[in-house]
């Protein structure tokens, strides 16, 4: 979901059941309290439907009450940012991740914004998704794209390349 929606880990956290539907996640609790909507892709949907099947068997298992909030850990209670780093920390050594490779919450948000990128979305989409009220802190986002990704990006947007679609 963080990479595919290039949420933030609080606003991961912050979840509730009713804010994930089959098209979109809202995010109720953004950074600055803001709010706004992201796709939610197919893929993301048919995994939350899953995980939402494992989550609610293992809760009636334990006689654990139900509480309305996406993700929490295995006690019922709240998950928390840290909970969700060593997770990963764990996924990284499971899947024999190279050492020099940063695996974290926000590792998925750049690689959602670098993603975007190259798949044409322009960064004013992007800022928007990302929850961003200026430009210029999305464009940190661009640092880890290649010159070479970035000249491909223009040449498939170019006015005059695409003068023809238009007409």
């Amino acid at each position: 979901m963080m990479a595919d929606a290039g949420l933030r880990v609080r606003e991961l956290i912050s979840l509730e059941d009713r804010d994930v539907t089959d098209d979109y996640i809202f995010v109720r609790r953004g950074k600055g309290k803001k709010q706004r909507m992201v796709y939610c892709s197919p893929t993301v949907a048919k995994e939350v439907l899953r995980y939402k099947r494992v989550r609610d068997a293992y809760f009636e298992s334990k006689g654990i009450p139900v509480n309305g909030m996406m993700f929490r850990n295995r006690d019922g209670g709240y998950l928390k940012s840290d909970g969700v780093q060593k997770m990963l920390k764990r996924l990284k050594a499971k899947v024999t991740v190279r050492a020099e490779v940063r695996v974290s919450p926000h590792t998925f948000r750049h690689y959602f914004a670098q993603s975007q990128l190259r798949n044409g979305c322009d960064i004013l989409t992007l800022s928007k998704l990302l929850g961003h009220s200026s430009l210029n802190t999305t464009q940190v986002y661009l640092r880890g794209l290649a010159d070479e990704e970035l000249v491909q990006s223009a040449i498939s947007t170019s006015p005059l390349m695409n003068i023809r679609k238009r007409h």
